[in-house]
């Protein structure tokens, strides 16, 4: 079972890079024009790959935590710590200045879309197994 989850939250990462850098090449929007850039960057700018990755990893993380406990309120505030964490995670790439601010949303949008692909796909999988004991 921990290798099942293990590999699927591996294999979750992956694809998530994957789409990541398949949308910047296909895109192929420029990063914004600040001549105070301190931060080396390679890749284009659309969507952020620390927006994409940040909100897939978090949400995924605090899936499964909340997994273990039946407490509402404890629920709640993994959520909230998860969120918080990753709008800090694009708030900061905006401020230094390397994305535009719609390319910190779409990240969110694609990461958190991937990491609720993947929760109905283990949800799925509960289900299965569920019926083929009963």
């Amino acid at each position: 079972m921990k290798r099942k989850t293990a590999l699927t939250f591996l294999i979750a990462v992956a694809v998530g890079i994957a789409t990541t850098f398949l949308l910047k090449a296909g895109i192929d929007r420029p990063r914004p024009p600040l001549p105070m850039q301190d931060v080396s960057v390679y890749t284009q700018s659309f969507p952020s790959a620390h927006a994409t990755l940040s909100t897939l990893v978090y949400f995924y993380i605090a899936y499964l935590l909340t997994y273990f406990t039946q407490n509402a309120s404890v629920k709640v505030w993994i959520y909230m710590a998860a969120t918080f964490l990753v709008f800090c995670i694009g708030l900061s790439r905006i401020l230094l200045g390397v994305h535009w601010p719609s390319d910190i949303i779409a990240g969110w949008f694609a990461g958190g879309s991937m990491a609720a692909f993947c929760f109905y796909i283990i949800k799925w999988k509960r289900k299965l197994r569920i019926k083929d004991e009963g």
